[in-house]
């Protein structure tokens, strides 16, 4: 059996080792690595077809270093995926002998509350990752580590306490080159590397969008290495490189006067791994302009909806409901269904009313 070599942030029990299992399942063959930098090391070096790291969790926002990363070594996205933590005290023995306790600088930072609260006298140790602290952990009697109940078992912890924060954590598929087979919803990513720090900069690169009617999901900068007060902007929004609308706004901002250079990370599938129970069955779209008006419907109300074929090579269409916050969708939210404005569910078969929807 042939693997797939993904790279992962270390050691075993990482939450970038479980969302990569998920996407990647049994194909993958996992390279463990201590730093976010020797990740993209392995896929530049082509010892890993893909690397997977964290981009954004919802309590603490970006992961420090990571969006550099990617503009630094020029490589695409080719999947986006979600994840549910859950953060767990894990130790070798009990509460009485713990000094100190360790995890990730971000986990650390999104736990402060609780810490704060809980164990103020305790040494705060920053790891590499939320495994590599439970690893020490089961050498040192002393050190309390806050990892997924995962490790609790790797590394034969005991769990002090159970869930004592839950975030959502979004990460990167990333590789070489980029993902031009997919279908569904996708999102695109680039960085936008500006002439100089003139003013309205920022309002002449959202215009390009509004005029293209695109929707951004992220925009923020980060400072240019090597340079003084030079910044550059990352942009995330909904659409593949393959509509129109989003290859005209792309071609618009590269010929801005003000812009220097554009680097497109690629277009790719937003695919939530905990996507929660399928709303629906067969739908079969009458016509290719309509069925992706009806995803954009469907989008803007966090329904994610997959294309498929069966055997007989018919068309149909599975949409799904996330069980994680997204947007104002309320956590939880299990009562949630489909605009009815939009479909009609019978016998638990979902169909787009498409006669309300002007096709593009």
């Amino acid at each position: 059996m042939s693997y797939i070599k993904v790279a992962v942030l270390g050691p075993r029990g990482t939450n970038s080792e479980e969302i990569a299992q998920k996407d990647w399942g049994d194909s993958a063959k996992f390279i463990y690595c201590e730093t976010f930098g020797e990740i993209f090391d392995h896929v530049v070096q082509q010892d890993a077809t893909y690397g997977v790291i964290p981009i954004e969790d919802s309590v603490e926002g970006d992961v420090a270093g990571v969006m550099d990363l990617l503009s630094d070594r020029k490589v695409y996205i080719v999947r986006k995926a979600c994840l549910t933590v859950k953060h767990y005290l894990l130790a070798k023995e009990g509460i009485e002998s713990l000094r100190k306790i360790g995890s990730h600088p971000q986990v650390l930072a999104q736990c402060k509350e609780y810490l704060d609260k809980s164990f103020p006298n305790l040494e705060r140790i920053a790891f590499t990752s939320t495994a590599r602290a439970a690893l020490e952990a089961s050498k040192d009697s002393s050190l309390v580590a806050i990892a997924n109940n995962r490790c609790a078992k790797l590394y034969g912890l005991r769990i002090l306490q159970s869930e004592i924060m839950t975030n959502y954590t979004q990460f990167f598929h990333f590789a070489l080159e980029p993902n031009n087979k997919f279908t569904g919803p996708a999102e695109t990513s680039v960085v936008v590397y500006p002439k100089n720090d003139a003013p309205g900069i920022l309002a002449k690169l959202l215009d390009v969008f509004v005029k293209n009617g695109v929707n951004l999901t992220k925009i923020y900068s980060r400072p240019v290495r090597g340079s003084v007060w030079k910044k550059k902007f990352f942009i995330s929004f909904e659409g593949s490189k393959f509509e129109s609308r989003i290859a005209n706004a792309l071609k618009s901002i590269e010929t801005l006067s003000i812009v220097d250079k554009v680097w497109s990370f690629g277009s790719y599938p937003f695919m939530e791994s905990e996507t929660g129970s399928i709303v629906t069955g067969e739908v079969k779209p009458p016509s290719h302009a309509r069925y992706s008006c009806a995803l954009k419907w469907f989008g803007r109300n966090y329904i994610y909806a997959e294309s498929f074929r069966n055997s007989e090579g018919q068309e149909y269409m599975v949409f799904k409901r996330p069980r994680f916050k997204l947007g104002s969708l309320p956590l939880g939210e299990e009562t949630m269904i489909l605009p009815s404005d939009y479909v009609e569910i019978k016998d638990n078969i979902c169909r787009p009313i498409f006669d309300i929807m002007q096709a593009e």
